[in-house]
């Protein structure tokens, strides 16, 4: 009876202490101005491991997503769907006959994607050509402020080597009639609308992928961009900085490389030391 009641005392200043020394539990509540869509919660930091920022950057980025009212993903066969209806939105592709890409239709508006250059570099100092895709791969489609927004994702299927490693993002803001375009290689993160600044504005993350042969050592950097007045997306800058960024260095070669997080951000992505 002694020995029992010793074991429960000693439990209880066990889980006393453990609950005395856990982090605390970083929580965003934001909202987007004049919009009805809700800024998730982050999870407690406490089980990522120090070498690994990748669980942290995510958990960051799904805390200022704007979730999509509808996912659509295509299934690139021959016999596949190339057009669809939904929500009262109408969109259908096509490959193009006589030149490289497609042509997409979304609501009678039509996009070729002929010679059309990525707006952010997606190789170390290189542009990409998004002709290179040649279908529609997934419709991401959004409703904000009661206005239409789509992100079409496209990819080159069937594809070889380090083409399957690329995609691109069509952009479209229906209401202005305004498209911009994007380019992935390894993508790290899912193309997505965010609220990084709180406002008003939608901002896009773009990703340029640096890459050390020899070393084997990788560089994703991730660029903040923000949609202007005309519903195009441009670099965000204002007086404290001309771009606002982050840099993830790791290894796809080997767990055992210490990682690496270099942010210039509009706010501390790493909270793990605060």
């Amino acid at each position: 009876m002694k020995f029992d009641l010793w074991c429960f005392i000693v439990l209880l200043i066990t889980l006393s202490s453990c609950k005395s020394n856990r982090n605390e539990v970083v929580t965003f509540s934001e909202k987007i101005p004049d919009s009805n869509v809700k800024i998730a919660k982050i999870d407690t930091l406490n089980s990522i491991s120090n070498k690994d920022y990748y669980p942290v950057i995510n958990r960051y980025l799904a805390s200022r997503q704007i979730k999509p009212l509808l996912t659509l993903n295509v299934e690139n066969e021959e016999d596949s769907r190339k057009k669809f209806d939904f929500l009262g939105h109408k969109i259908s592709w096509k490959p193009l006959e006589k030149a490289k890409g497609i042509e997409l239709i979304i609501n009678q508006r039509t996009i070729k994607t002929t010679g059309i250059l990525t707006q952010n570099l997606i190789f170390a100092d290189r542009q990409d050509n998004i002709d290179f895709a040649d279908c529609l791969d997934q419709i991401r489609y959004y409703e904000i402020n009661n206005y239409p927004f789509f992100i079409l994702k496209l990819i080159s299927s069937p594809c070889v080597g380090r083409g399957c490693n690329v995609s691109y993002q069509v952009i479209y803001d229906q209401k202005r009639d305004q498209v911009s375009y994007f380019g992935t290689f390894r993508s790290r993160y899912e193309p997505n609308f965010y609220n990084f600044n709180a406002d008003g504005r939608i901002d896009y993350l773009s990703q340029t992928y640096h890459e050390a042969m020899e070393s084997g050592i990788d560089t994703m950097e991730a660029v903040l961009y923000s949609k202007d007045q005309t519903g195009k997306f441009e670099v965000f800058s204002n007086k404290k900085q001309n771009k606002y960024d982050f840099h993830h260095i790791y290894s796809r070669q080997t767990k055992e490389f210490p990682e690496e997080f270099n942010e210039s951000w509009v706010t501390k992505i790493n909270r793990r030391n605060l």
